[in-house]
Order: structure tokens, then C-alpha cells, then sequence
């Protein structure tokens, strides 16, 4: 896996706004070929942190989008 700079990172988020892309759609971009849960997440941290993002918030953002499990057991559903 290629390491990029602080800066190198930014310019990337940068381009990947101004064409469109949702906070969603970088962290699919970034994590596409990169194996293991807790890699992703610290990846996720890493660029969410150069977006302006807290941890918890790039987390939640990722999980919606299907790109990092969640451990947590459903709620049932009231009838």
C-alpha cells in the first residue's frame, strides 16, 4: 500500500470535492483494496481527521455506507 503526505492527502480531498464526490465515495476510493477491518478504520480516521471530520463521525459515515462493520447487535423491533 502507497503512503501519501498530510499534503498529498488534502490535494486528493480537494480534487475529489470540487469533482463531486461525497465524504462516502473518498473513503470507498481510499479503502477499495486494503483488507482487514482495523486497517480501514484507521485509514477512515486518518483522511476523515484532514477532512475536518471528528473519529466517531467519519466511523458513523463509513458504516452507513456499508464500508466498516458495526459489532453492535440490533435493537429488536417494538410491535
Amino acid at each position: 500500500m502507497v503512503e501519501y503526505s498530510n499534503a498529498e492527502r488534502k490535494i486528493y480531498i480537494e480534487v475529489a470535492r470540487s469533482a463531486g464526490m461525497s465524504n462516502s465515495q473518498i473513503f470507498k476510493t481510499i479503502i477499495m483494496r486494503v483488507n482487514g477491518a482495523d486497517e480501514r478504520k484507521r485509514l477512515i480516521i486518518k483522511w476523515g481527521e484532514l477532512m475536518g471530520l471528528e473519529a466517531s463521525e467519519a466511523l458513523r459515515i463509513a458504516q452507513r455506507a456499508g464500508l466498516v462493520l458495526t459489532i453492535r447487535v440490533p435493537k429488536p423491533v417494538q410491535d
